[in-house]
């Protein structure tokens, strides 16, 4: 399969890492341990495939997860997110529910 690419998208870079919904992670923890994973601010958006950027985030969301309130049963979906945020730049969000699509105006 062959996938031809937006001209300029080769060159986004990731400005930001969040999370939502999942407050027993320790945002710096999860920052650190994405930096050891080679993901940072910064980088090229394309550095790597999806499947291996989703599993370094994945990976990395759960060893900040703080253990003493790590739930069993915590079946929250994890979303993937990615929002512009300014010429060459997009935000990567993770969050425990999809966001509500608001009708264009």
């Amino acid at each position: 399969m062959h996938v031809e690419y937006h001209r300029n998208i080769k060159k986004l870079v990731i400005s930001d890492i969040s999370q939502e919904g999942f407050p027993e992670v320790d945002m710096e923890k999860f920052r650190s341990i994405l930096r050891k994973h080679g993901i940072e601010p910064g980088m090229r958006f394309l550095k790597y495939n999806f499947r291996e950027l989703t599993e370094k985030i994945t990976d990395a969301l759960g060893e900040a997860y703080s253990k003493e309130l790590m739930r069993e049963d915590d079946d929250r979906p994890v979303w993937f997110i990615i929002r512009p945020a300014g010429y060459g730049e997009v935000k990567l969000i993770i969050s425990s529910a999809l966001p509500k699509c608001e009708p264009a105006t």
